[in-house]
């Protein structure tokens, strides 16, 4: 009973309360994923980019249990397998899920990295903007509203736990602040360390963080009259080491030798078509998605409050610089060159083609903005508890906000005993999924065939079904040439002694032991034609029917 009384009479820290108000604010808005850990996924059935995000943590468990790569593969796009290094892999968060993978499966460790991630950047902010601001309540209401933020949540939604990775970006900032404020060589390998940690993440994780590093150190070498002393020079060199060499040897010669192997790389127009018009930054139905009614609400009353006085004016630039750049190569609707265009100038960075994701790493610098106004502004509240219950009014009203306006979708792809059971069947083979389809960032065939990448964590086999970042043109060329794999996926149809022909060659050169047709993801008389033509092909004899499911096996 004394133990009792003395732990209630002990005053919760300000930390321990808001890590326990942030991590609720994560449970309850990703509930739905939560509460369906180890059978649901993110987004909606059309949303076909998790089962990639999905497939990586499963392929890390298969290969290190394999003793295969994890950077390339050819249990997929068969014959030719596929290079990962220019994949959006997720590699740093599918091998954090692989201790998970024997405990919860596949599904439910990539889950719980995501939930984890999602919560990490309100956790990073949190400290972040404490560390400015030293007001527990102003950091914590920033720090919901970056992790509830409408473009963050959207991404998670997707599947991405690496793209939204905010933590990293704030994390390499932070560091890069301590480092210019009382250099150690142990802070200059934290900074190398978490850029490497966003190389492995995503190369869009890697260039917020550089870019966010950069401005802070060009932003420091000029209030310092162009110099730095001896001593941050060094633990700045020794970061770009521990970074630069591991990437410079594993990830920088491919990307800069990917348009001579063949890859496609993206066009000015193709860059501009996933950039944000300028009138999109005053479209109410689509300011939520790129910085948000409350960031822009934050903003006018910091001008208001702190004039253009003060720290928050260094943040507020680099996050409109952000924004900027989300712009794209030129400003639309006309052809206005704008900073953007540089990536068509250096080859590493013609595989950056999304410039919309910038309002990921804009939103840091109005998270510090949101810090220093709520500071201000709380301040002037006498009492610590009317200053928590302010916090957590706003925190409950931006949550019911978040789950109004952008609930955390899930969906659940249908269960196969079939897939199973062929797991455990000897052989190295490929199964042929229909319809076929396959995808890249830049190119697709078929609708729908590429999410069929989702079950080989659960069989195992090699597939010709896939998507990934970015395939050679040789892997499009080969697939379009031929006519069975058009007729598969829905695209094209040859003439019957043309299929009859190239579907025996295909079955042999992809070495297919059993054919998979998911009537549900084609349109039914599209299905009919595709049975029929299966089930008069001399090679094939019917398996086994499970619910939309049909399989035929090829005779030896």
């Amino acid at each position: 009973m004394r133990l009792k009384a003395w732990i209630l009479k002990r005053p919760v820290p300000d930390h321990i309360f808001s890590l326990a108000c942030i991590l609720l604010c994560s449970t309850i808005y990703t509930w739905p994923l939560l509460s369906h850990l180890r059978t649901a996924i993110p987004g909606e059935p059309q949303l076909t980019d998790v089962t990639l995000y999905l497939w990586s943590v499963g392929w890390v468990r298969f290969a290190l249990t394999h003793g295969l790569s994890l950077t390339s593969t050819d249990y997929i796009f068969v014959p030719f397998g596929a290079d990962l290094r220019l994949d959006a892999q997720q590699l740093l968060q599918a091998v954090a899920a692989f201790p998970f993978t024997n405990i919860l499966g596949v599904v439910g460790a990539f889950n719980l990295i995501l939930v984890i991630s999602f919560s990490l950047n309100g956790i990073l902010a949190y400290f972040f903007v404490h560390s400015l601001t030293r007001n527990p309540q102003a950091a914590l209401i920033a720090a919901v509203l970056l992790m509830l933020s409408g473009v963050v949540a959207w991404h998670f939604i997707l599947g991405r736990s690496a793209i939204p990775a905010l933590w990293i970006v704030i994390a390499s900032v932070w560091a890069a602040k301590s480092l210019l404020e009382q250099p150690d060589l142990r802070k200059g390998l934290l900074l190398g360390l978490l850029l490497l940690a966003a190389s492995y993440s995503d190369f869009h994780t890697l260039l917020f963080s550089v870019i966010s590093v950069g401005a802070y150190l060009i932003r420091e070498f000029m209030s310092g009259r162009g110099a730095f002393p001896r001593p941050q020079i060094s633990t700045l060199l020794l970061a770009l080491l521990v970074w630069g060499i591991p990437f410079g040897f594993f990830y920088l010669p491919e990307l800069v030798s990917a348009r001579a192997n063949g890859y496609v790389t993206p066009r000015l127009p193709e860059i501009a078509a996933y950039s944000f018009p300028l009138a999109d930054f005053a479209d109410p139905g689509k300011i939520p998605y790129i910085y948000g009614f409350d960031f822009l609400l934050i903003v006018v009353a910091a001008v208001i409050v702190f004039r253009w006085r003060g720290e928050y004016r260094y943040w507020l630039g680099a996050s409109l610089f952000m924004l900027f750049l989300s712009l794209g190569p030129y400003l639309q609707p006309y052809t206005f060159p704008l900073p953007y265009a540089v990536v068509s100038l250096w080859p590493p960075l013609m595989q950056f083609r999304t410039p919309y994701r910038f309002t990921l790493p804009a939103l840091v610098g109005l998270t510090v903005v949101a810090g220093y106004l709520f500071s201000h502004l709380l301040s002037r509240v006498p009492a610590a508890y009317q200053r928590w219950g302010i916090a957590l009014l706003l925190i409950v009203g931006r949550l019911w906000y978040a789950q109004s306006l952008y609930p955390f979708e899930t969906q659940t792809y249908p269960d196969y005993d079939f897939y199973r059971w062929v797991a455990e069947v000897p052989g190295d083979f490929t199964i042929m999924e229909v319809p076929f389809g396959f995808r890249t960032g830049l190119e697709k065939i078929g609708e729908g065939g590429d999410g069929l990448q989702y079950y080989q964590h659960i069989h195992g086999k090699r597939l010709l079904n896939a998507s990934v970042s970015r395939l050679p043109v040789a892997v499009f060329e080969f697939y379009r040439s031929r006519p069975i794999l058009m007729f598969l996926a829905g695209e094209a149809a040859a003439e019957r002694d043309v299929l009859d022909k190239d579907f025996a060659d295909t079955l042999v050169w992809s070495n297919t032991r059993y054919v998979v047709v998911h009537r549900s993801r084609l349109p039914r008389d599209y299905a009919e034609r595709i049975l029929a033509f299966l089930e008069e092909q001399p090679r094939l004899e019917f398996f086994l029917t499970e619910d939309d499911l049909l399989v035929y096996q090829v005779r030896n």
